[in-house]
This record gives C-alpha cells, sequence and structure tokens, in this order.
C-alpha cells in the first residue's frame, strides 16, 4: 500500500525535476537521484515485509495469548492454560467462604466462619493432548481445601484406617484416561456419578440447604475404573468399577482380606436423557462387604431425578432410596468415602458386627426414602432466586427422619464471583440426628442433644470466586 501511493509520486517529482532543468542533465545528479530512489524502495519493501508478519502473527494466536510463551489468560470459563508439546494443561479452582449462623431448639446456638457452602474451595489441573484425529489423552488432579484456614481437606488422621494416616496430595480427584468415539475411558480417583449429577437435583445443586444432601451422597473413590459415553439421540450412560483394597476384618491378615474380585468391591450405574428443556436421570452404587463378615448385605444408594427447564428457571423433582444412613448424623454412612480408602467405609462385617462408626451391624437393614422439590427463577441474567422442600422417611417407623425446607439467593456479580444467601430449616423426628451439609462438611456444628430429635434454624451467606 505504502510502494503504491509513494512511488508514483517520486517518479512524477523526478519528471517534473527533468523536465524543468537543463535538457542535458549532469550525468552525476542522474545518479544521485537514482542511487535515492533506490534506497527508498528498499526501505518501503522492508515496510511491507514487517506488515504482513504483524497480520501473520495476530492470526495465529488468539486474544489474550503469548505467541513466545504459549500462556493464555482468559475468565473463569476460560482459565489459565498451558501449550506443552502439542498438548494443554489448565490451572482452574474456586474459592467458596460464607458466614453461618444456626440456632437449635434446645436453645444452642452457633456463629461461624465456613467453607465451601455451594463448592467446597479447590485447585486443580486438568490437561488433554491429541494422540490421533479421534482418540484424546486426558488427566485431572484436583486437591480440596479449606479457606478459612488453609488446611487440606484430606488431613493426616493416624485414628483412621487406610490413606487417611498421611493425607493425600489430590484428595478430590486423580485420574487419567483417553476419550474416544465410543466414549471416556478413566483410571484412578474419581467422582462417582451421583455426585457429578448435583446439578439436576436442585436449585443449590445439592449443596447447602438441599435435604438430600443432609442424608450424604457418596462422592469418590479410589482405584476407580469408569466409562462414559457419548450422548447417543438424549442419552448417555455411565458405569463403573472401584477395585477393592487391602481392608481385612479386624484381626485377620491383609492378605486373606481380597479374595476375590467382588469382595468390597464398589458399582456404579447412571444413565441421563436430555430432551429439550426435560432432564430425567438415574444413578446408583452399590458396595459389597467383606467376605469374611457377618453382615453379608450390600450398602445401597439409588437416585432418580428430574427437571424441567420453563425459560426463567428450572422446577426440579428427586428420589432416593438407599441404606446407606450410617450412624444418622450428617449422613456419614458405609459408602461415604471423602478422604477414605476405596472402601474403607464399606461394611467390614467385623466379628461385633460394626460396619463403621456408629452403625450398628443392623444399621443396613434400615432403607431411608427421600423426596425432595424445588424450583427457582430468574429475577434478572444475573439473580436467581428459588425454594425447595424435602422429607427423609424412615421404612422401619424408628422415627428417624427428618423433613426441612429452604429459600435461597444467588447472584453473579460477574462471570468469576457469585455472592449467595440462604435461609433454612432441619425439623428431626424424635430420633433423628440430621444436621446441616454443604458441599463441604462444617466444622462446627450441633451434636447430640443439640441435634438429636430437635428443630435446627440456619441463615447463610457467602461468595465463590472462580478462576
Amino acid at each position: 500500500m505504502i510502494r503504491q501511493k509513494t512511488l508514483p509520486a517520486l517518479l512524477l517529482l523526478a519528471g517534473i525535476t527533468t523536465l524543468a532543468g537543463p535538457r542535458v542533465a549532469l550525468a552525476g545528479e542522474l545518479e544521485e537521484l537514482k542511487a535515492q530512489l533506490q534506497a527508498l524502495q528498499s526501505r518501503i519493501e522492508k515496510m511491507e515485509d514487517n506488515q504482513k508478519q504483524a497480520v501473520t502473527v495476530k492470526a495465529v494466536v488468539p486474544a489474550g495469548a503469548s505467541a513466545a510463551s504459549g500462556v493464555t489468560v482468559g475468565t473463569a470459563q476460560s482459565p489459565l492454560s498451558l501449550n506443552v508439546g502439542g498438548g494443554t494443561v489448565t490451572l482452574y479452582g474456586n474459592l467458596d467462604a460464607y458466614l453461618n449462623y444456626m440456632k437449635s431448639s434446645s436453645g444452642a446456638t452457633i456463629a461461624s466462619a465456613q467453607d465451601g457452602a455451594a463448592l467446597r474451595s479447590r485447585i486443580g489441573f486438568k490437561g488433554e493432548r491429541a494422540i490421533s484425529p479421534d482418540y484424546l489423552a486426558k488427566f485431572q488432579l484436583e486437591q480440596g481445601f479449606n479457606l478459612t484456614n488453609g488446611s487440606a481437606a484430606d488431613t493426616a488422621n493416624a485414628s483412621t484406617a487406610g490413606l487417611t494416616t498421611s493425607g493425600r496430595l489430590f484428595d478430590r480427584q486423580a485420574w487419567a484416561g483417553v476419550q474416544t468415539p465410543y466414549g471416556d475411558f478413566r483410571l484412578g480417583r474419581q467422582n462417582t456419578a451421583i455426585f457429578a449429577r448435583g446439578d439436576f437435583f436442585d436449585l443449590t445443586s445439592r449443596t447447602m440447604g438441599s435435604v438430600v444432601n443432609l442424608f450424604g451422597v457418596p462422592s469418590r473413590y479410589d482405584g476407580d475404573l469408569s466409562w462414559i459415553s457419548p450422548r447417543w439421540n438424549g442419552l448417555l450412560a455411565e458405569a463403573h468399577y472401584a477395585f477393592a483394597g487391602a481392608n481385612p476384618v479386624a484381626g485377620t491378615a491383609t492378605t486373606t482380606s481380597n479374595v476375590s474380585p467382588s469382595n468390597m468391591a464398589v458399582y456404579q450405574l447412571a444413565l441421563d436423557y436430555l430432551n429439550g428443556p426435560f432432564r430425567i436421570g438415574y444413578a446408583g452404587i452399590e458396595g459389597r462387604p467383606d467376605y469374611k463378615g457377618t453382615v453379608k448385605k450390600n450398602a445401597e444408594y439409588h437416585s432418580f431425578y428430574a427437571n424441567y427447564d420453563y425459560g426463567r428457571g428450572k422446577i426440579y423433582a428427586a428420589f432416593v432410596r438407599s441404606n446407606n444412613g450410617g450412624a444418622n448424623a450428617n449422613g456419614s454412612g458405609a459408602l461415604s468415602n471423602v478422604g477414605g480408602n476405596i472402601v474403607g467405609n464399606n461394611p467390614t462385617g467385623s466379628t461385633s458386627g460394626s460396619l463403621n462408626a456408629g452403625l450398628a451391624g443392623t444399621g443396613l437393614d434400615i432403607f431411608y426414602e427421600i423426596y425432595q422439590l424445588s424450583a427457582d427463577y430468574r429475577i434478572t441474567p444475573q439473580w436467581r432466586v428459588g425454594g425447595l422442600w424435602g422429607t427423609i422417611k424412615d421404612t422401619t417407623g424408628q422415627s428417624k427422619g427428618s423433613k426441612g425446607w429452604a429459600l435461597a439467593s444467588y447472584y453473579d456479580l460477574n462471570s468469576n464471583v457469585m455472592l449467595y444467601a440462604l435461609l433454612d430449616t432441619i425439623d428431626n423426628q424424635q430420633n433423628g440426628n440430621w444436621g446441616p451439609a454443604g458441599s463441604a462438611g462444617l466444622t462446627k456444628t450441633f451434636s447430640g442433644t443439640d441435634r438429636t430429635g430437635q428443630r435446627i434454624d440456619g441463615i447463610q451467606t457467602g461468595f465463590v470466586f472462580k478462576f
């Protein structure tokens, strides 16, 4: 462009100069003018080359990226990424902190700062690299922590059997796998299919305020081999098999604990169907008991959900049937495995009949049914409000159930920060011992007479910062 405009002007100037001067120019003057024109032409060509290179760089490097470093800095929807050897590694995480005030009908009150009402604070790395046009190698490493004191979610505990005696570097997830045209295949410590479907159960994403969450949700297992299908005509399937660990009956040798693949293994199956605004699904888990134990019953957790997107919000329904009620305290049961061994909290069936702390040998005979309805509404694109009601039914008639409700408000300050506030109530039956629970367990909560048979009212307000 520069040459097209400048070169004709110079030629015209040279012509005018020649016509205006003597008809016979001095040879030296002509040679000097020729040299100046050649030098100017060379400078113009260099400027054009620089322009072409600048255009090429802009086309190759996306906005927010550095061609030299291979680092892309984005928003919460596109976190910090690093291009390594043809693959991509992404750093992500979130911080969730809130103030919690609770009052029991016994008269006791608690005021505390807590972590993880909506999303437990965490930091993680995930990566992928194409190994062929249709196959992608993938991994994920994720660590939870408590924002209020900086401690790891899975802390060392010498009184707990299994890997928790030394804690974990990546307690939430640590797996590698491959994505194929036939689905994802993964191996390692993974979230359960039930846990991953929290958004489908209720307006709280099955966290603080959710009655289903009071009962507890089996979260993740070690040594888990999984397959997640592509979505075929709206249907997605998922299956897991978690290999049994070395968790013998008390007083027996570890070498005799696991004599068959099914001994203390954990099975999962999930189906999810999406058709326009409608979604329905099932996710279930069964944990096998120790073959030498006196209790031979499986620990079970079966959940069903449905929701409908009506445009300005969603309507949710959920049902759970399980004998995983455990000690009937915050839903700690035989299938709970946050920070534990693969089956470290599964039924061990010791000679005393104990399945885990606070769970009698007959605990797996008590099935609970949880019914829950909720809905939300978007007042603005950023502000969402809603309500929830649910009940935990003890099918044996031992008055160990509970019911509860919640009102919630969520406001997206921007793409990275969400503010929230909840008002909730738990009303336990005479022998019910259920307590509040968020994405992370409460570090300060009621116990004993302040919870059993009591009504607990709470209010929480906090924020989530995603990066």
